[in-house]
């Protein structure tokens, strides 16, 4: 259990000359009925199954039933465990009755390259062998989650007789909700969102929007629900595009009464969107 005596001393490390510049970052959640209170969030290099001193790096939580966290200057090209940990007897080592998350893919720890976002770590009382644990992460393909699209604009007012609108509403999943949800206007770019020029609104409590001062132009049109809390649209994400004559079409307003219903977590509403705007392939 060395490796995680050494994680005591883990706070100096920022204070160690780093050369790396990537991030890791993600979400953090407590036990059910249980808070973050002194829980180390770890990005361990493995060096022959213990966590290198220098090359390691460590974020301390102090509470709550969730949390974000952001760990910088790791190494490019290098492989992390990515681990969140309360010594809940403080004996200085991981052991039975201590709480600790690990990332996974698959049901296996899993080793992440950075950079990498939505590298959720979920807390759980551990009552198992934590050397077979490092042996088996460094067994493991490293996993590299895809990068995020460009965050989406923030939602600003607009004024109050100026341009067109698109309204409309927002249906959840089945037992989902919209809470935090946004309906985004925007043109693509060399297939990026034009965030310059595109235009946002929050939906209400009940689903309905407005998009107001939209130009004449063609627009793509989605939901968007950032579920992983990254503050980026990626494919953990909940989407719902604007669909006409059963397809996937862009909108053009003034336009009302549009309905937008978000499906399970995923691009594939996103891009299909986003295909609309490629330029179409001269035919052979």
């Amino acid at each position: 259990m060395a490796v995680f005596t050494v994680m005591l001393t883990l706070g100096l490390l920022v204070t160690k000359a780093q050369t790396g510049t990537a991030t890791v970052s993600g979400n953090v959640f407590a036990v059910a009925g249980g808070n973050l209170q002194a829980v180390n969030v770890i990005a361990c290099l493995l060096e022959n199954d213990t966590c290198s001193d220098s090359r390691s790096s460590v974020q301390a939580i102090n509470g709550g039933s969730s949390a974000k966290y952001q760990l910088a200057n790791l190494e490019a090209g290098e492989s992390y465990l990515m681990l969140a940990w309360k010594d809940v007897n403080a004996s200085g080592e991981v052991d039975e009755g201590d709480e600790l998350g690990v990332y996974t893919q698959g049901g296996k720890p899993a080793l992440v390259a950075p950079p990498a976002v939505g590298i959720d770590l979920r807390m759980a009382t551990f009552n198992g062998d934590l050397d077979a644990l490092l042996a088996q992460a460094e067994e493991t393909v490293t996993v590299t989650p895809p990068p995020p699209v460009a965050s989406p604009p923030a939602p600003a007012p607009a004024p109050a007789s100026s341009g067109l609108t698109i309204s409309g509403r927002v249906q959840a999943r089945a037992n989902g909700s919209v809470q935090g949800a946004l309906v985004i206007a925007g043109v693509f770019v060399k297939d990026q969102l034009d965030l310059k020029n595109a235009k946002a609104a929050r939906v209400e409590a009940n689903g309905a929007f407005s998009i107001t001062n939209l130009e004449k132009k063609r627009y793509g049109l989605f939901a968007w629900r950032d579920l992983d809390g990254n503050n980026a649209i990626s494919d953990k994400d909940e989407f719902g595009v604007y669909i006409s004559s059963n397809r996937v079409a862009l909108a053009t307003p003034p336009l009302s009464g549009v309905t937008l219903q978000f499906k399970a977590a995923g691009l594939k509403d996103y891009d299909a969107m986003r295909d609309l705007f490629l330029p179409t392939p001269a035919p052979t």
